[in-house]
């Protein structure tokens, strides 16, 4: 049997609150917001930090889903949106939809009644997918995402602001469904904006308690034939986005992939296959070939900002270099506690040559600098000695990019703003910051939508928050300014005031004799000591 959708009442002493998740992915689009969060969410849950397989399938034309074969998925769901303000679609048309699949991850595991506040459920994958809005739990700091309002991507996607997911785990299956709607009255009944696909528990006087997955083995067998899931026995999440409020081309979802993910495909982390008009996989062996394949004439879906092919295929070089471990880095020194900023002689000299005799042949650089990160203790002060975190820079110039491109990632996600892009021309660049205090201390900056860092978030929690970013952020701007000119280890002619030349000397007048000003009644003393006193040149150095 195919669960229902269903809607809380509201009681009477209940508030009246209307979902704002929608202004937050206000600068994504639709599916710039589902490839940044399935894929986050999907390399969170890694089983045992395998590779992650995702599957990204548009399903139109004739592979869209019957209009008779739909309307049994959606019992209950359209009077409540209707009443939300949402437009019903042409029921009597095929259903066009998307799904996206992870395999080699958890699954939503976890007890699915379980309704607390999250402090004694930290691994409660379930509960924090589809139970929490604005909320996130103990282990943060493990994960890419942080504030529990990713998940309305999904929803965000869909002209009907619904999504289901069917999940399998270690202890079997779990079939769901969210809608976001708003506020709404149906008859006489006010209901509360949020529904669930899924089975009504109700208690002896028919209140509605909790509304559970499935876990029926036949339904997901049913759902997964209709859906045409590749899911079957592995385990892992596929997420059902229905009647998509834009159908993306097969270039576009591929060109979105590699921009976001481009450095976990690399490193072997990540797969991924779309399956549109036909099948492509990128992986680590193919994911150049693709890339140089892809026109990137426009802005890809989350990515921020433009690029260009060859920009594209230096960072994938740059990448693939780094990840297979062959890559000899050059260590910066640290700036100074209390100024952490970008200067000339952070570049060690006896390495300075090398360095830039590296990057003007063209050949990839890596360097990497430890900076302190200086985050307040429970009493609000500092520790006295704030612990070191690595950034790594990685650099390669060539003419032919002719614009200059970078990318700034924390852990595996891309933080996409432009801001701090290289001036000079003919360069690509990838600052990645190592797993601890400065992965943590830039993620907590971040916006929901992870696509810029904004100060104020921190504030309360660090000193020099700010210095921290824009030193992440500077980091290739400022190196290929200091790699691109000498610098001069001496004043420009200092030793003009040591050794003249002749023509200096025949041309210059002498130096005038400076006398001491007479006393009225000098002493014995201040008479002998009158003897004029010549100014010569500066002490030597």
């Amino acid at each position: 049997m195919i669960p229902g959708w269903h809607f809380v009442a509201k009681r009477e002493r209940d508030r009246n609150v209307d979902p704002a998740e929608g202004i937050l992915f206000e600068n994504l689009p639709p599916l710039g917001a589902v490839i940044r969060e399935s894929t986050q969410n999907s390399l969170d849950a890694s089983d045992n930090r395998s590779k992650v397989r995702m599957r990204i399938s548009v399903n139109t034309g004739n592979k869209a889903m019957s209009a008779d074969m739909a309307k049994k998925y959606f019992n209950g769901l359209f009077p409540h949106l209707n009443e939300s303000g949402f437009s019903t679609p042409n029921l009597n048309s095929p259903m066009n939809y998307v799904v996206v699949e992870d395999f080699g991850t958890k699954g939503l595991e976890g007890d699915a009644s379980y309704h607390g506040l999250g402090g004694d459920a930290p691994d409660n994958r379930f509960y924090w997918f589809h139970r929490n809005t604005n909320r996130t739990n103990s282990n943060a700091t493990k994960r890419g995402g942080s504030y529990g309002y990713g998940k309305h991507a999904f929803a965000n996607a869909s002209e009907i602001n619904s999504f289901f997911s069917v999940s399998r785990d270690r202890n079997g299956v779990k079939i769901f469904g969210n809608a976001v709607g708003k506020m709404h009255e149906i008859g006489d009944q006010i209901y509360f904006p949020y529904g669930d696909f899924g089975n009504v528990v109700v208690d002896d006087n028919g209140e509605v308690l909790r509304i559970m997955p499935s876990d029926s083995e036949e339904l997901f067998k049913t759902i997964s034939k209709d859906f045409n899931l590749s899911r079957t026995n592995e385990l892992g999440l596929s997420v059902i986005i229905p009647y998509p409020k834009r159908v993306y081309r097969d270039e576009e979802i591929i060109e979105s992939m590699i921009r976001a993910y481009f450095m976990p495909i690399c490193q072997g982390k990540l797969e991924i296959i779309v399956d549109g008009s036909h099948e492509i996989v990128i992986n680590s062996e193919t994911i150049y070939k693709i890339c140089d394949k892809m026109t990137w004439a426009g802005k890809p879906a989350g990515a921020m900002a433009t690029t260009n092919r060859k920009c594209m295929n230096g960072l994938i070089e740059l990448a693939n270099w780094w990840s297979s471990g062959n890559a000899n880095e050059f260590s910066l020194d640290s700036p100074s506690n209390k100024n952490i900023v970008w200067n000339r002689d952070l570049i060690p000299e006896d390495s300075y040559d090398t360095i830039r005799s590296r990057l003007d042949s063209g050949k990839p650089v890596a360097l990497n600098i430890e900076i302190p990160i200086f985050k307040y203790l429970e009493n609000k002060k500092l520790p006295r000695e704030p612990p070191l975190s690595k950034i790594t820079i990685l650099m390669k110039k060539d003419e032919s990019y002719g614009r200059s491109d970078a990318i700034w990632i924390r852990r595996y996600l891309s933080v996409p703003k432009p801001v701090h892009m290289p001036v000079k021309n003919g360069f690509v660049a990838i600052m990645i910051s190592e797993d601890g205090p400065l992965e943590e201390l830039l993620r907590s900056s971040e916006e929901v939508a992870h696509t810029e860092h904004r100060v104020k978030r921190i504030e309360s929690d660090y000193k020099y928050g700010g210095d921290v970013i824009r030193f992440f952020r500077q980091s290739a701007a400022r190196l290929i300014e200091y790699l691109q000119v000498k610098k001069e280890l001496f004043e420009p002619d200092w030793i003009d005031d040591w050794f003249p030349s002749e023509e200096i000397e025949n041309t210059s007048k002498p130096k005038k004799r400076k006398r001491k000003k007479k006393q009225k009644n000098p002493t014995e003393d201040e008479v002998n000591d009158e003897d004029d006193t010549i100014i010569g040149p500066p002490p030597p150095p």
